[in-house]
C-alpha cells in the first residue's frame, strides 16, 4: 500500500445482495424493505467516502509536518551546500576583475582556450617572487659587502695592477694602457648600491641559460674628472673600480664563484658575475630558481647621469683622439666620429633613468610586464637576444610604441595603447620592427624625438 494511501477505521463494504434464487413472487412490503436497505447502504458508503477524502488531505498535511521535522539526508545536505553564498568562493558571483578577464579572453584574446595557453607560458616561463628567499639573502650580503668597502690611496698604474695581483684578480681593462698615462687610479665607497634590471619590474624570464639579476654600483664623481670621456680614461677607471670589488667580494666565502665578463660582448664595459657558491637550498644556494640555467648575479658600475655633458658624446663627436699638440676641438673636429664608443659610456649614466621610465610604463599599462616576458621568449626561441637584441632593448621599443612613437613615427602606423592585451603588444611590435624603415627614420628616446646634438 502506498505511503498516500488512506487510513480508514472502517473500510468501505459492498451492499449485500439476496442469493441467486429462482425468481418469485414476494410480498409488496418485503420489496420496500429491501429498498430501504439499500440507500441506507449507499449513504454508508458515501459517509465512508467523504471520511477518506478528509483522512487523505490529512496524510498529505502530515507528511508536509513529517518532512519538516525529518532531518536532511546525505543528497538533500549536498544539494544545500551547493547553493551560492558569499562565504563560498566556488560558487559566488565573478568578481570585477574575474568579469574584466573573461572579456578580455573574448575581446583582446579572441579564444579562451589562446588566453590559458599564454597564461601557461607566462607561468612557465617567468619566476615565483615569493620562493627567492635565498637569492634575496644573498643580495643583502652583497651590499652589505660593498657598504662596507673602505678607501684607498690614488695609485698609479703599476701600483694598482700590483695591488690587485697579490690578490688573485687582474683588472680587466678594455685595451693594453699606454704605461706613460699620467692619470691615477681612485677607489673610494660607492655613492649608491642598488637592484636594476629585471629583477626590481618583475619581468625576469627563465631561458636556457637560467637568469640574471643586476646590482647597480654608483661610482663617485670624485675618482672621475670632466675630461675622462676621452681616450679610454673612463673605462680605464672603472675596470679598476670594478677589480677592487671583485677582491671584497672574494675573500668572502659565499661570493667566491666570481668572474669578469663582457656586458652585451662590449669590452669597454667588463661586469663582476657572482655564481651561487652551492647548489644546495638548505646551504643557502640560488641555482635552483633559475631552473636548469641557474642565476648570476652580475654586478654593474655606472655613473652619474650629470657629470659627463650629454652633447660631448653625441654620435657625431670623436672621444678617442691620438695625442697631439693641436686644440682639443680641432682635433675632434678632424677625426672620424666615434658612435659605439660614446655610446658604452652613455649607456653607464643612464640605467637609473631607465629603469624609473620602465617601472613608471608598468604602473601605466598592466599588460606591460607579460608582453615584455613574452617577447623575451619569442627573442630566446629564435637566438636574437644572443646576437644583441636584449630583453632591455625590447622593453624600450614598446615604451616607446607606448609612448612618443605614436606621435613621431611616421613610416609604420603602429600605434599601442595602455588599454591593450599582452598579445596585442607583443603583435604589433614585432609588426612594428619588421616593416619600420630604420634607415631612413631611426628611433630617438629624447624629450623631442630627436638625436643628441653638439654645439660646435
Amino acid at each position: 500500500m502506498p505511503p498516500f494511501a488512506p487510513k480508514t477505521t472502517k473500510p468501505a463494504t459492498a451492499p449485500k445482495r439476496a442469493a441467486m434464487v429462482p425468481k418469485q413472487k414476494r410480498p409488496r412490503e418485503e420489496e420496500e424493505n429491501e429498498e430501504e436497505e439499500e440507500e441506507k447502504d449507499m449513504d454508508e458508503i458515501e459517509a465512508d467516502q467523504g471520511n477518506a477524502d478528509d483522512i487523505m488531505d490529512g496524510e498529505f498535511s502530515e507528511m508536509e509536518s513529517d518532512a519538516a521535522d525529518e532531518p536532511e539526508s546525505k543528497s538533500d545536505s549536498k544539494a544545500k551546500k551547493r547553493k551560492p553564498n558569499g562565504s563560498d568562493a566556488k560558487y559566488r558571483a565573478p568578481s570585477n576583475e574575474e568579469m574584466i578577464q573573461l572579456k578580455e579572453a573574448t575581446d583582446l584574446f579572441q579564444s579562451n582556450l589562446f588566453k590559458l595557453s599564454i597564461d601557461e607560458l607566462l607561468k612557465e616561463a617567468s619566476i615565483d617572487y615569493t620562493k627567492t628567499g635565498n637569492l634575496d639573502k644573498a643580495l643583502h650580503g652583497i651590499k652589505a659587502v660593498l657598504d662596507g668597502c673602505s678607501d684607498l690611496k690614488d695609485m698609479t698604474l703599476d701600483q694598482a695592477v700590483v695591488s690587485l695581483a697579490k690578490k688573485d684578480v687582474v683588472i680587466p681593462f678594455p685595451e693594453q694602457v699606454d704605461p706613460s698615462i699620467q692619470y691615477k687610479f681612485s677607489f673610494k665607497k660607492p655613492e649608491k648600491v642598488f637592484i636594476a634590471g629585471s629583477y626590481l619590474v618583475k619581468t625576469i624570464t627563465k631561458g636556457k641559460n637560467g637568469f640574471n639579476v643586476d646590482v647597480a654600483v654608483q661610482m663617485p664623481d670624485s675618482i672621475f674628472t670632466e675630461k675622462d670621456h676621452i681616450n679610454n680614461r673612463y673605462f680605464n677607471k672603472r675596470a679598476y673600480y670594478l677589480a677592487v670589488i671583485a677582491a671584497a667580494l672574494k675573500s668572502k666565502p659565499n661570493f667566491a664563484r666570481i668572474s669578469f665578463q663582457h656586458l652585451n660582448k662590449d669590452p669597454r664595459r667588463p661586469i663582476l658575475v657572482i655564481e651561487s657558491h652551492t647548489s644546495e637550498k638548505s646551504e643557502g644556494g640560488f641555482n635552483h630558481i633559475g631552473g636548469p640555467g641557474g642565476v648570476q648575479i652580475r654586478i654593474l658600475p655606472v655613473v652619474n647621469a650629470e657629470f659627463f655633458a650629454t652633447h660631448k658624446l653625441a654620435p657625431g663627436r670623436n672621444s678617442n683622439r691620438p695625442q697631439t699638440t693641436d686644440s682639443a676641438s680641432a682635433v675632434a673636429a678632424a677625426l672620424p666620429a666615434t658612435p659605439r664608443y660614446n655610446t658604452s659610456l652613455l649607456m653607464d649614466t643612464t640605467l637609473v633613468s631607465h629603469l624609473n621610465l620602465l617601472h613608471k610604463q608598468a604602473a601605466a599599462c598592466p599588460a606591460f610586464r607579460d608582453a615584455v616576458i613574452l617577447g623575451k621568449v619569442w627573442l630566446n626561441q629564435r637566438g636574437l637576444s644572443e646576437s644583441g637584441f636584449s630583453g632591455f632593448i625590447w622593453s624600450l621599443v614598446i615604451v616607446y610604441l607606448l609612448g612618443q612613437g605614436n606621435r613621431v613615427n611616421q613610416s609604420t602606423s603602429v600605434s599601442l595603447k595602455d588599454s591593450f592585451s599582452s598579445y596585442q603588444i607583443v603583435k604589433l611590435t614585432i609588426d612594428f620592427l619588421a616593416n619600420h624603415n630604420f634607415a631612413d627614420e631611426p628611433l630617438f628616446m629624447t624629450p623631442d624625438g630627436k638625436p643628441i646634438d653638439h654645439p660646435d
